[in-house]
């Protein structure tokens, strides 16, 4: 799959930070697949996630109520969340740190809302 232009901007500021990132790393599921937007992971055990949303043209930035009715509600209570535990399972990204090597686990939701 191919990275948005939204999920490479934020891999490569993580990379200026001194991460190794990976966009859209796939996860099967038992009716399919899934993905995580970015994933980054830095020599001192922190980790970090991003789930990146740009809807509408460029020029459009969309407020977010913060009340978990909007995007990030619907984002944060399903797929995002569900995904975390994921990553860590047999199979599934053998290149992270195992979870008791984790030193800090950094979640972003990235977009124009």
């Amino acid at each position: 799959m191919e990275a948005m232009a939204l999920e490479s901007l934020v891999a490569s500021a993580w990379r200026l930070d001194g991460f190794l990132t990976v966009v859209r790393h796939p996860l099967r599921l038992k009716g399919g697949y899934s993905d995580v937007d970015v994933v980054a992971v830095r020599g001192d055990g922190t980790v970090r996630i991003a789930e990146c949303k740009a809807r509408g043209p460029a020029q459009r930035v969309y407020v977010d109520r913060g009340d978990g009715q909007g995007w990030s509600g619907w984002r944060m209570h399903g797929v995002a969340l569900a995904n975390l535990g994921r990553l860590w399972r047999k199979d599934q990204a053998r290149w992270l740190p195992a979870i008791e090597d984790v030193n800090a686990l950094e979640f972003y939701l990235v977009g124009n809302v």
